[in-house]
């Protein structure tokens, strides 16, 4: 045998077995996606700070809705706490 013939041997067999693991991940994803969605939990893809890798968290609706919340709630806390610097410095003169 050839160098050539080793090499796409090794090259077929290689690219057979990392679609072989990519599809039984893909399945095993599925069914947990399906068996967090009859039980009303709601899952979300996040990459965490300093990666670029996302990892899916599923937690139940009404949690979600708690957490959008009071989200929501701290940014308006934010923008309005932003406002009242802007509005303190225009009154003083500075930029």
């Amino acid at each position: 045998m050839n160098i050539k013939t080793i090499i796409l041997v090794a090259s077929v067999i290689t690219l057979g077995a990392c679609s072989s693991t990519e599809s039984q991940d893909n399945k095993k994803d599925e069914m947990t996606l399906a068996s967090a969605k009859s039980n009303g939990m709601v899952c979300e893809h996040r990459a965490s700070t300093g990666s670029h890798l996302k990892k899916r968290s599923c937690m139940s609706k009404e949690l979600a809705d708690e957490i959008r919340e009071h989200n929501k709630h701290d940014m308006g806390k934010l923008l309005n706490s932003n406002k009242g610097d802007r509005q303190t410095r225009d009154i003083a003169g500075g930029q």
